[in-house]
């Protein structure tokens, strides 16, 4: 999580210039885009996840591996998706509009991918350590979220 995390934050303003390109100041609603997006997908899974567990009867194990599963996998078809999407070139015949609308196809994909493994995230992930230590979970997290932010910072 944490590496496609910083990965995507130090990606995003490149992917932009160099596909598009479109500077990073310009941007201005591209840039913050997935992650407004990502705050309502946070609450929204975590009650979800709260549903799951309390209505339904679902176990918790279940349920954090069900947000994990969906968020990771769905996260790597969105950036799959975003592969595909191909610029428009301004020598190519389809004009600005094409490389416009290309450009909000790309910010779609790009805004799932990251939203989609914020509900990784915040209903499978983070929460997984007060599940594993409630007294201790603090000090869990900060331990695990220090190591696996280096990966992250290098992918940059």
């Amino acid at each position: 999580y944490n590496w496609s995390c910083y990965f995507s934050l130090s990606w995003i303003p490149k992917f932009f210039d160099s596909a598009y390109s479109v500077n990073y100041s310009s941007l201005g609603f591209f840039s913050v885009l997935p992650y407004l997006v990502s705050i309502v997908v946070a609450t929204a899974a975590g009650r979800i996840a709260d549903v799951l567990e309390a209505t339904i009867g679902c176990s918790v194990n279940f349920v954090r591996k069900l947000f994990n599963t969906i968020g990771m996998l769905g996260s790597s078809v969105a950036f799959v998706c975003l592969a595909f999407v191909s610029p428009v070139r301004s020598g190519d015949d389809s004009g600005d509009s094409g490389s416009i609308q290309s450009m909000w196809l790309a910010a779609t994909w790009l805004t799932l991918a990251i939203s989609i493994c914020t509900c990784a995230s915040s209903a499978g992930y983070w929460v997984s350590f007060v599940d594993l230590s409630p007294q201790h979970s603090q000090v869990l997290l900060a331990i695990s979220n220090s190591l696996a932010s280096v990966p992250g910072i290098g992918a940059g």
